[in-house]
């Protein structure tokens, strides 16, 4: 089937080596639409029926209001459409990711995943959503700083790539560039075209030994060496990277590095207390080896729904070594004054009878007082 057919070229979008993408029009709503544009232009009352100037143009603008709704009413798509033979770099290689980036699109139906529009399989070509909002590594300070709203904004793409996961797919390039934002403000990851299908067949379109997402952004563990297995935890180790840039506000981490101090949330917003716990849920995911990466999307999502829990709830890290702002006065730090010291403990008519332990903070600019105590041998659960 040859695309021209239904689909009408308004510009090119891009070009690589194994193909072109292509901004596209359904033909026949084109020609819908275009009814609807000549019949509103027909209406148009003559101008000499106003009485006055201000009428007239109170009634151009609305039907030029019209004009622009139904001039963007027609479906618009992405074609991906691959070179001729002659052309293209690893044609062969080109023809299987394009046939295994169609077969994951329509093996999958979530809202924050790209879907498949139209595609001819024998013809080399698909069409695709296309979202107009551009990428999310066009608008990647938007969030700065913001942990909360950066979680749940990309929340619902951890759920599409959970759905991946579950489907024994494994994207392999998550990326800012690879996720687009729709017109109603949604997150979606597109290109599926390196896509690994951990079935029994183990399909896989990479070459034996070549890196199997976009350097930036791959785990370490990936790089420069073969794989027999493409695990999920691959794409929690991107979406963990995508997610830092969101709230960083910058465009790369490099490798695992979030604790170097130009990378380190820490450092960079040290106003913000709580990225401390941002840090630590990072640390699960932006990691060195495989075996210290959560699994799969699924975990990576409780995680994250925890995290937005505690931050709304005022959670923070306790540790003695860890300044903590006063929660009354907002102004000073907590003290720790006694930490199971019997004489300290019995200023404040605590006595520290059997095992029973008291740890004991006071600000430093109110004099609000905490108090921590628990009954056994064991250090506080809760403290690091």
């Amino acid at each position: 089937m040859d695309y021209e057919s239904k689909w009408y070229i308004e510009k090119e979008l891009g070009s690589g080596g194994q193909g072109k993408v292509f901004l596209v029009v359904d033909r026949e709503a084109l020609q819908s639409n275009k009814n609807k544009l000549l019949k509103v232009i027909r209406d148009i009352t003559p101008v000499n029926s106003y009485e006055n100037n201000d009428n007239l143009i109170k009634h151009f603008r609305s039907e030029i209001k019209k004009l622009i709704e139904i001039e963007y009413e027609a479906p618009k798509g992405a074609l991906k459409v691959l070179h001729k033979p002659e052309v293209a770099r690893a044609n062969k290689l080109a023809y299987i990711r394009i046939k295994d980036e169609m077969q994951a699109m329509k093996k999958l139906d979530h809202n924050n995943l790209l879907k498949l529009l139209d595609a001819d399989i024998s013809g080399k070509w698909f069409v695709s959503e296309y979202h107009s909002g551009g990428t999310l590594g066009d608008n990647i300070s938007r969030f700065k700083g913001n942990i909360v709203q950066s979680i749940k904004y990309f929340k619902p793409l951890v759920e599409g790539v959970a759905m991946m996961h579950m489907n024994k797919l494994v994207h392999r390039d998550i990326k800012p560039q690879n996720i687009f934002i729709s017109k109603s403000d949604e997150l979606i990851l597109g290109d599926m075209g390196l896509v690994y299908f951990s079935d029994a067949d183990k399909t896989r379109i990479s070459n034996e030994f070549e890196n199997v997402g976009s350097r930036d952004w791959m785990p370490a563990w990936a790089m420069g060496v073969k794989i027999d297995e493409v695990n999920p935890s691959f794409d929690v180790f991107t979406l963990g990277k995508t997610l830092w840039s969101m709230i960083s506000g910058l465009p790369v981490l490099r490798l695992w590095y979030i604790e170097e101090d130009q990378f380190n949330l820490e450092k960079i917003f040290q106003d913000k207390y709580q990225m401390k716990l941002v840090n630590k849920f990072f640390k699960k995911v932006i990691v060195e080896r495989e075996k210290q990466c959560l699994p799969n999307a699924l975990e990576m999502l409780y995680e994250l729904e925890e995290l937005v829990y505690k931050m709304e709830n005022g959670s923070e890290i306790l540790s003695m070594d860890i300044t903590r702002r006063c929660k009354v006065c907002g102004i000073g730090h907590y003290n720790c004054i006694s930490d199971n010291n019997s004489s300290s403990t019995s200023n404040f008519g605590l006595n520290n009878v059997g095992t029973r332990k008291f740890r004991i903070f006071s600000c430093s600019d109110c004099g609000h007082v905490q108090l921590f105590t628990h009954e056994n041998d064991y250090e506080i659960k809760a403290w690091e």
